[in-house]
This record gives structure tokens, sequence and C-alpha cells, in this order.
């Protein structure tokens, strides 16, 4: 795939390449956390804007500081696998450019100093005054970030925050039936919930708005097309047929038949002479 050409505002001649001499100016140099801080305050200070690309081994990343209305720095960091993480708090930003190299670290793919200490190899560049050129992002496709939120969260078994202590940990990402299926934590058993609304965000807000409303003796709960939160009437008839089935079991496969039922991967057997 081609890669994607930016004019980031960062150049002064449209008709030169963006790597001449007199557009950007590149200083690379592998250097550890601590030293890119001192570079950020020290633009900071003269009230200039900090550009950088933040390279590892095979991987490129980058860093922007620029500044906000009021004239704070507005911290921003981009990963191309992940997307962009912006911040106020210039500790909280250390943070995260320190775990980086650290993840990068562990998989041997950091640069290492004479002290054999993880570095990055950073390469300045210089905003250009005058320069009529800004960056045009690209379109985001709503859907696929949602897609990617859930995804994560399902991956790492991440706990979402509700009201009242309450936690949420999603389950399931059905793209096919376009549902997310996920476990309420906090009551005096687990609720089971399935949502036809595929916004996470939402999906919490929704909870939230309900929580004080939920039984302790709901077993499931369904956010329906319309954004209401319901009892989920089919579960709990999917449960019953189950405990049915259950009682008619048969250890002897010679007379029974598998029988799934709708939407449950649960195969149960059952006598020849119940099944309809």
């Amino acid at each position: 795939m081609a890669s994607k050409k930016l004019n980031a505002g960062l150049i002064n001649d449209d008709t030169k390449p963006i790597n001449h001499k007199n557009n950007n100016s590149y200083t690379g140099e592998c250097i550890s956390i601590s030293k890119i801080k001192e570079n950020i305050e020290r633009k900071i200070s003269n009230n200039k804007k900090y550009y950088c690309l933040f390279e590892v081994k095979e991987h490129c990343m980058a860093i922007s500081v620029n500044f906000d209305k009021y004239n704070k720095p507005i911290y921003n960091f981009f990963e191309p696998n992940e997307g962009i993480i912006t911040t106020n708090d210039e500790g909280k930003f250390i943070k995260i450019l320190e775990r980086v190299l650290n993840n990068f670290n562990k998989e041997g793919k950091a640069y290492k100093n004479d002290l054999d200490e993880p570095v990055v190899y950073v390469q300045e560049i210089e905003s250009k005054s005058g320069s009529n050129n800004r960056i045009t992002p690209s379109k985001v496709n709503l859907k696929d970030v949602q897609h990617h939120i859930k995804k994560t969260l399902i991956k790492d078994k991440a706990k979402l925050d509700l009201s009242e202590n309450y936690k949420l940990q999603l389950t399931r990402h059905d793209l096919e039936k376009n549902i997310i299926k996920g476990v309420i934590y906090g009551f005096n058993h687990n609720i089971k919930i399935t949502s036809k609304d595929m916004n996470i965000d939402r999906m919490v807000t929704i909870i939230n708005k309900n929580i004080a409303k939920i039984s302790v003796k709901t077993n499931a709960l369904l956010i329906n097309s319309n954004y209401e939160l319901e009892k989920n009437t089919f579960s709990k008839k999917v449960i019953k047929l189950k405990n049915i089935l259950k009682k008619s079991y048969n250890k002897n496969p010679a007379d029974s038949f598998i029988h799934t039922t709708k939407n449950t991967m649960t195969k149960i057997r059952i006598p020849l002479e119940t099944a309809i």
C-alpha cells in the first residue's frame, strides 16, 4: 500500500520535495525519554512548538506539542497502529512515552546507549513559519473505531466502571448479528447483558441511567434498538428450556440425538421419544 503523504505545515516551498534542504530540517539522535522531556520544555519555554519522529527498530511514531487557545501546551503522541493520545498533563505524557519505550524494549526493538539502557531515535522537525500547508486528516470510519475499542476491551478482559461501584465486562462482539454481550458485576450475582447498540459510551450511559431500577433478581438484560434497557426474556426462556431438557437427559447416545437451541452453542442430548 502506498504511503499517504501529509503536508503538515512544516514546509516552506511546495515545489520542492518534503526532504529538500529548503524545507524541513531533521536532526536525529538516540536519546532517553528524560532528554525528550528536556527538549520539549526548552521549546515550550521559548513559546515554540515541538515536533519529532519517535523511532524504535522497524517502527516509527511521532510527537507534537502545540498550544491551545489559552496558550497552554497540548501533548500529542501518534502510534500508527493504535491512534493518537492527547493530554494537557506533561507528567502523564512522559509516563506514556516511558511505558511505550519499555514495551518495545521487552520485545527487543529499542535502541541501546553505551550503558545498555533503552533509548529512542528522535528526529526533531523544525516548523517553518509562513507555511500555508496544513494536515488534512483522512476520514475516520467510526464503526471501525468502535470495533477496535470493543476488540481491545474483550482481549484485555477490562472491567469498565459503572455508577455505584458496579462494573461492566464485555465478553463477546458479534459483527454478524450486530450485538455486544457482557456481564455486570456488583450485584449479589452476575447479570448478563446483551446490547443491540454497538456504541460503548452510549451502552455505559444507558446502564448508568437505569442502574437503580435493576432488580437483584434479574438474570439478564437487553439494550434494545430504541436504546432502552429491559429484561432479556429470550435468555430466560433459553435457560428454562435447557433445564427441562436436562431433566430428560439420556446417557445412552444410541437413543439420543444432539439438539442445539437457537442462539446458544450448548448442545444437549435428549431422548428420541421426547423429540418433536
